[in-house]
């Protein structure tokens, strides 16, 4: 699953838990970009590993391809959620 880097920063694999719907799974790792600088976000993007795949009303959430090739120029990649502690210090991203 990608995410920014910002929103795992600081946390290990089992800090974490997803959810998509009433489907919950735990992260099993964490790859943050190698060049990411948290003091001005730059590169903030991070891989995570789900333990199992998402589901959304029964139905298994898909991948989106990824280009395998180098990046052209203007490829983007936005989003949005949220980072929200919980009980027990686990941390769920929606």
């Amino acid at each position: 699953m990608l995410v920014a880097a910002h929103s795992v920063e600081g946390l290990a694999p089992p800090d974490i838990q997803v959810q998509a719907g009433l489907s919950p799974s735990k992260v099993i790792s964490i790859v943050r970009h190698p060049d990411y600088k948290p003091i001005n976000r730059q590169n903030d993007i991070a891989i995570i590993t789900l333990e199992k795949p998402l589901t959304l009303d029964g139905k298994k959430l898909r991948a989106v391809p990824v280009r395998i090739k180098e990046p052209m120029a203007g490829d983007l990649a936005t989003g949005y959620g949220k980072r929200q502690l919980v009980v027990s210090n686990v941390h769920y991203l929606h």
